[in-house]
């Protein structure tokens, strides 16, 4: 996960359309996510990295880090009518490498030579290395630290599926409502991944690879690439793909293609219940991809993650002969009469978020925290932001305001000189609440003063110091890196912080490693 804003963007990308084989919908949603941009200052040698958040420079970086592409009429080497093309790809680290892997993956498959010879689940193997091989030797590409998921499937006129899978996005096909997998998450603990890894060089902590990234194959992600000894597939990270292959037949219903943001909230058999459910009700499927997201969508950021994730889903429906109506009246139908497990007991719980009325204040006081104090010349990038970024800083928090809780939360933020810094802002519960210090040269993204309400979690936690001095080289930011909430992450750290609570006890933290936020 990446930083989090105080209110989620609920706004969602939603289209749709259909032939007389296929409907489909697709919907994506930013949610709760920040993204960043990282960007890189060198002096000869040496270089450091400055945070810049995306509220203030979004005209550089997008929000939205998924991307995905929905082809009913495929192009292909072949020459053939009939295949349609579908991919979920979700971005870590930046939108460029998905941004990429959705524009081309599906050319690369279509027009690889084994696809011509039908031998489909060797075109999208081909695919997707030789796509990631393009973007390795891409000048523009080559040196960029973000990578993607890949889930695809590729839909011929014999009615056969094959899916693709290289990370942890997901595909499920719906039979008689049940959900069958058509894909395995690729993940760090898998013991065919861990070997894989540990045989590449490389090493499994906290369930990441290298105590960094939370999945083991994925697009991009060049620095995990480097052992020129080995085959693309041998890799710590490899692009190479698992493929399943699937017969639609009569009782087969819908296909789900959608990244983690989706199912590490509900079962790939909650997902399933729930679209038929909505499609029951709604008879849309646009509805069923927007519902599921606000469905999976968390009520607060500070829930280890979990919900907090940019969302992408596609549904294919298969009409096998009916009506785009007939359709919907016959997934009814079997719902109604009870074919087909239902929602369990979770998943039948409303979202909290139908709860919690979002403001608009709580956006601005975002962007205010966020720019309130960024000078023009805070990326400039001088060897003086790297000794100002490197001071540490003392925090003391002293009780005065009370919030809607009861509890008091008033910060003064001092660092080294002894200067105050109190923004005096308000958040929506009514409390005084200081801003994090961006003055000077330089962001600095370090501890700030507790931020109740509609706060910025991403600036809690132990301190985030972009710069560790000269020649300091760009680490990784992945997972929860930006909010330290791992023992193990902060066990990493270097350059102690020392805060004072108003008990008078000292407590020791760290500064967080940088590098691409997942």
């Amino acid at each position: 996960m990446g930083q989090t804003l105080s209110e989620p963007v609920r706004d969602k990308q939603t289209s749709s359309n259909g032939d007389r084989r296929l409907i489909y919908a697709l919907s994506e949603m930013q949610g709760w996510r920040i993204s960043i941009l990282l960007v890189i200052r060198r002096f000869g040698a040496n270089e450091f990295v400055t945070v810049v958040p995306y509220e203030i420079y979004k005209t550089t970086i997008q929000c939205m880090e998924d991307a995905h592409t929905a082809i009913l009429k495929l192009e292909n080497k072949a020459q053939k009518e009939g295949f349609s093309f579908f991919g979920v790809y979700d971005g870590h680290g930046g939108p460029n490498i998905a941004k990429y892997s959705g524009e081309h993956l599906h050319k690369r498959i279509a027009h690889d030579d084994a696809f011509v010879r039908g031998d489909f689940s060797s075109s999208i193997m081909s695919g997707f290395l030789g796509l990631d091989d393009d973007l390795k030797n891409h000048p523009e590409y080559r040196t960029d630290p973000s990578g993607c998921t890949a889930v695809v499937a590729l839909i011929t006129p014999e009615n056969r599926i094959y899916v693709g899978n290289a990370g942890d996005s997901r595909a499920v096909i719906s039979v008689r409502g049940e959900a069958r997998p058509l894909s395995n998450d690729h993940k760090p603990h898998n013991k065919d991944e861990s070997d894989r890894i540990n045989k590449a060089g490389g090493f499994v902590e906290f369930g990441r690879v290298n105590g960094n990234l939370a999945l083991s194959r994925a697009i991009g992600d060049f620095e995990f690439k480097q052992n020129t000894g080995l085959d693309a597939k041998e890799q710590i990270v490899t692009a190479h793909p698992e493929v399943d292959e699937f017969t639609i037949d009569p009782e087969t219903e819908f296909i789900v293609l959608a990244c983690d943001g989706i199912w590490d909230c509900l079962s790939s058999q909650d997902v399933v219940a729930f679209i038929r459910q909505e499609l029951s009700k709604t008879a849309s499927l646009r509805l069923a991809c927007e519902n599921l997201m606000e469905r999976c969508l968390a009520p607060g950021s500070d829930l280890g993650g979990v919900g907090c994730d940019n969302m992408t889903v596609i549904i294919v429906g298969f009409l096998q002969g009916r009506t785009e109506q007939q359709w919907y009246d016959w997934i009814k139908e079997r719902v109604e009469a009870g074919i087909g497990p239902t929602l369990s007991e979770e998943a039948l719980r409303p979202s909290p978020l139908l709860f919690h009325p979002f403001t608009s204040e709580d956006h601005a006081l975002d962007l205010e925290i966020l720019s309130s104090e960024l000078k023009g010349d805070d990326l400039r990038g001088t060897e003086d932001d790297i000794a100002a970024q490197n001071a540490l800083e003392i925090e003391e928090d002293i009780g005065g305001k009370e919030d809607i809780g009861g509890r008091e939360d008033t910060s003064v933020k001092k660092d080294i000189s002894g200067k105050e810094d109190i923004s005096g802002r308000k958040d929506i519960s009514g409390g005084e609440t200081a801003g994090p210090s961006l003055a000077g040269s330089g962001l600095d993204v370090t501890t700030g003063p507790s931020l109740t309400g509609s706060s910025l979690n991403a600036i809690a936690g132990p301190s985030l110091n972009v710069t560790e001095g000269k020649g300091t080289k760009i680490g990784e930011l992945k997972g929860d890196d930006l909010r330290g909430s791992e023992g193990g992450i902060a066990a990493k750290n270097e350059g102690v912080v020392n805060r004072e609570d108003i008990s008078g006890g000292k407590t020791e933290g760290s500064g967080t490693k940088v590098g691409k936020a997942e």
